[in-house]
């Protein structure tokens, strides 16, 4: 994915989980990613909030965690929708 990443040339975000590992995992693609020179244009956390992770990934990753998504159960293309359409207008470009 990282080759296609950098062929491809736009920003990236990460998507992150928000439970136990999230934070060694995302920092680990962090990492991975700024190796390659890529723009990351911030994280995307899924799950349940958990404040504290969001902070560590934000201090330590020194990035924005740009969004929160709840875990959908199902997922469809309607709940998917409602939720993009509540993000904030600067975020969707």
């Amino acid at each position: 994915m990282a080759d296609l990443m950098v062929l491809l040339g736009l920003p990236v975000i990460v998507a992150a989980r928000t439970t136990l590992g999230t934070i060694n995992h995302t920092l680990l693609t962090l990492a991975a990613l700024r190796a390659r020179s890529l723009t990351i244009a911030g994280v995307v956390m899924i799950g349940d909030s958990n404040a504290d992770n969001r902070a560590a990934i934000e201090k330590y990753g020194r990035i924005n965690v740009i969004a929160e998504m709840p875990r959908f159960n199902p997922l469809t293309p309607e709940k998917l929708r409602a939720w993009a359409e509540n993000l904030p207008k600067d975020l969707i470009k």
